[in-house]
């Protein structure tokens, strides 16, 4: 290895063999041919896709179906889509930020739902991003770093401030400086932006929102003289394909999004043969080091 991460091209992993353990276990026998929605803002973001090819393997294995829909960005638009849904589906899988926390109570009542990825006003952050973050922390440590800059998305993003709030609070425990620049567009232009701003400071060490920021950045940086991973460890979000073929290489962290999509089917399943009003339930699964937050009816 090199003296400093960001060109290694690494995936951070923190789930490894324990959610592949999780994953085989015995199929569970929901409704004969129930169909469950995935609800997503852009099925060509490459994150939908790797919930949906966990949620269809759980799925085909209970005699069920998962069928995509895409609502765009607008939170009236989702909430919409969901209403019409409600009465054609057997339940619903929201990885999206979109619609309200008062919205998704109301409609925990009428659809067995289970939402991915988010953190409920009451409810503490979820594990999937704050299991990696100490991951990719502990990698830059051991390089020697002592402060950490993030590249913020999207500021009304979910995903944005939950891997803002895991760097700068585990970071913070680490004893790493942290600070936040942006927020910058989730693009290589953003990027490139973000790169301007950092350059001639004292920045080594850098995790940005997403992959296309990282690889904008290392570009960026790349033409300007600057080494990755030389002079600055660059760490992206999401292990996309674009990580690995940009040279340098990205070092990326990688969330178990197929495993998700496993967990999410495999409790909606339960929920249809054992309906139950349950409100504020956080599932763990034994031997995953995440775990989601489930509403039922």
């Amino acid at each position: 290895m090199r003296e400093r991460v960001g060109g290694l091209g690494l995936a951070v992993v923190c789930a490894g063999r324990q959610c592949e353990r999780t994953a085989s276990v015995l199929p569970v026998r929901g409704l004969p041919g129930s169909i469950i929605a995935l609800v997503v803002k852009d099925t060509a973001d490459g994150v939908s896709s790797q919930i949906l090819k966990g949620a269809q393997v759980t799925a085909m294995e209970s005699d069920s179906a998962v069928s995509v829909i895409e609502t765009g960005s607008s939170g009236q638009r989702t909430q919409q889509m969901l209403d019409h849904l409600a009465d054609k589906v057997n339940g619903v899988i929201l990885p999206t930020d979109a619609p309200g926390i008062s919205f998704i109570r109301d409609y925990a009542k009428r659809v067995p739902l289970v939402v991915l990825n988010r953190s409920l006003e009451a409810w503490p952050a979820l594990c999937p991003i704050r299991a990696s973050a100490p991951c990719a922390l502990s990698l830059l440590k051991h390089y020697h770093h002592t402060a950490v800059t993030y590249v913020a998305g999207p500021a009304a993003s979910w995903a944005n401030q939950s891997r803002w709030a895991a760097v700068h609070d585990i970071g913070n425990r680490m004893g790493f400086k942290v600070n936040q620049i942006g927020p910058v567009h989730p693009t290589v232009e953003g990027g490139y932006q973000a790169a301007l701003a950092l350059e001639g400071g004292d920045t080594t060490a850098i995790i940005t929102y997403n992959d296309l920021i990282a690889v904008g950045i290392v570009l960026r940086f790349t033409a300007d003289g600057v080494n990755v991973p030389g002079d600055v460890s660059v760490i992206g979000f999401d292990n996309t394909l674009i990580a690995p073929v940009v040279m340098p290489p990205i070092t990326s962290i990688r969330i178990p999004r197929a495993q998700l999509g496993q967990v999410a089917v495999r409790r909606l399943l339960l929920m249809m043969i054992s309906p139950m009003i349950l409100l504020r339930v956080f599932l763990w699964i034994p031997g995953m080091p995440f775990g989601i937050y489930v509403f039922a009816c």
